[in-house]
């Protein structure tokens, strides 16, 4: 995991900034994909570095009782995808973002309930992603996540994004 060391702890007026933000996506998510609603999925946190979110295991089960691959990768996937949203609107505009690339390794079955954590892979990363998008350009991001606890994870996750202004386009 990469960690800012020069970041500076939030003030508890952005932490509570971070989490309205990341309440008001997680409304738009669940407004607008289907598939988040039919799997539960909720946001758990948001600290300005790193995203967490849930579903349970019940909705998200396959024939052996455990969690269901499909899900854990769509979790993992829009875990990244929240992060990158969440942060490239701290550019100070709308933007869009879609997955270009991802590599999972699934390392155990999950038999708890689907927890996903992102973060940013490279810690220079979200200034250049917010110098590209300040300057109307186009911008990637590459996202590590997990599921379940660092020392035993049952997914491993790097996934790569595509960053542009609302209204110009993708490609």
């Amino acid at each position: 995991m990469v960690a800012n060391k020069a970041a500076q702890p939030l003030s508890a007026e952005q932490l509570a900034q971070c989490a309205a933000r990341a309440r008001v996506l997680e409304a738009r998510i669940l407004a607008q994909l289907p598939l988040a609603r039919a799997m539960q999925v909720r946001m758990v946190g948001f600290d300005g570095e790193r995203v967490i979110l849930a579903a349970p295991l019940a909705e998200n089960i396959n024939d052996k009782g455990t969690g269901f691959a499909g899900s854990l990768a769509t979790l993992a996937t829009l875990a990244g995808w929240c992060l990158v949203t969440l942060l490239s609107e701290q550019a100070g505009a709308r933007c869009e973002a879609a997955i270009y690339r991802s590599e999972i390794d699934f390392r155990r079955p999950v038999r708890e309930e689907l927890r996903a954590e992102a973060w940013v892979s490279e810690a220079a990363a979200v200034a250049r992603l917010h110098e590209r998008l300040e300057a109307g350009k186009r911008a990637r991001l590459s996202i590590a996540a997990r599921l379940g606890p660092e020392a035993d994870p049952a997914l491993l996750f790097a996934g790569h994004y595509a960053v542009w202004r609302t209204g110009t386009q993708p490609f």
